[in-house]
């Protein structure tokens, strides 16, 4: 065994872990008006949403939704009566929920969009996009209260997409933390929509978490930025590799108007751990470099924050 752990620090060393489907899942809570974007050929759905993306993204994002939604294959619709209990996970706060809790609580039905969310070249993922833009488009037509399933957050229909391939992970993962004593641990909901196990960190000191998660969204750009195709072609195992390095700049990538040092630079390690029941997620778990391994992990994770972060 002892040869095995010093194999998986090696650099070039990989982190296995199984395949699974990357799909992006959107769910709008409305009155039963919402029934009828179910029942929407491909074509009108495509011109529904283009309609919709008009002003909120450019040119060629628009070209590229609205071409695969026609194609018919992009997303899947279907419509639910709203089902008993809370509608929203624990998560997310009543209070964060602002005018849209009223039309929450008078929902009725509930219309389900999901789609399948393969890397491609060139365009990073296109059926993020797909699923974003049809779940704006009948969140705003329905006045519906529209959830992204996938991150665990209320969406607005007035924020704009960006141009086609630029996926910024802070819009679309969430970090929680459960508090350990004096210290957190950290794990990500959405990696999922993109085909690869959660992220999680633990022995964070309290007053570093928000530090550490903003490290855990630029760990989460590198690797949807260099896993683009290679996820694709996978079948059974899908692989990272054991050591990364994070840099200031994914930081600020995956979370603009953060404050970055773009020169930093960090190198962690990443280990698989399976599930711990047959519903919860798998992670990458985020340790110490090979350089790093005789710091205390408090020390580790201050450097870190140190030389990713300013202020």
């Amino acid at each position: 065994m002892a040869v095995m752990a010093g194999q998986r620090r090696r650099a070039g060393a990989a982190v296995r872990f199984p395949t699974r489907e990357a799909r992006c899942y959107h769910l709008v809570f409305a009155g039963a008006d919402v029934r009828e974007w179910a029942l929407l050929d491909p074509t009108e759905l495509a011109d529904r949403t283009g309609r919709w993306l008009h002003g909120r993204a450019d040119a060629a994002l628009v070209d590229l939704v609205t071409r695969l939604i026609d194609r018919g294959e992009a997303v899947r619709t279907e419509t639910l009566a709203r089902p008993p209990g809370p509608a929203l996970p624990a998560v997310i706060s009543p209070t964060d929920l602002g005018d849209a809790r009223a039309r929450l609580e008078a929902a009725t039905d509930v219309l389900r969009i999901d789609a399948r969310n393969p890397p491609a070249p060139g365009v990073g993922y296109p059926g993020l996009w797909c699923a974003l833009a049809v779940a704006g488009a009948a969140a705003q037509a329905t006045g519906g209260v529209w959830l992204d399933a996938g991150s665990l957050r209320v969406r607005g229909t007035a924020t704009p997409l960006p141009t086609p391939g630029l996926v910024r992970m802070g819009d679309h993962m969430l970090v929680a933390q459960t508090v350990e004593g004096d210290t957190a641990l950290l794990s990500t909901t959405g990696l999922g929509s993109f085909g690869l196990p959660e992220l999680l960190v633990a022995g964070v000191p309290t007053a570093l978490a928000p530090a550490a998660a903003l490290v855990l969204q630029g760990l989460a750009q590198r690797l949807i930025e260099g896993l683009v195709g290679d996820l694709a072609d996978a079948t059974t195992r899908g692989e990272v590799p054991a050591e990364l390095v994070v840099t200031g700049t994914l930081v600020a990538r995956s979370a603009p108007g953060s404050r970055v040092r773009k020169a930093g630079a960090a190198r962690v390690r990443l280990a698989y751990r399976p599930p711990s029941d047959d519903d919860g997620p798998d992670h990458l778990a985020v340790e110490p470099a090979a350089a790093d391994e005789r710091r205390s992990r408090a020390e580790w994770l201050r450097s870190i924050v140190g030389e990713l972060l300013s202020g």
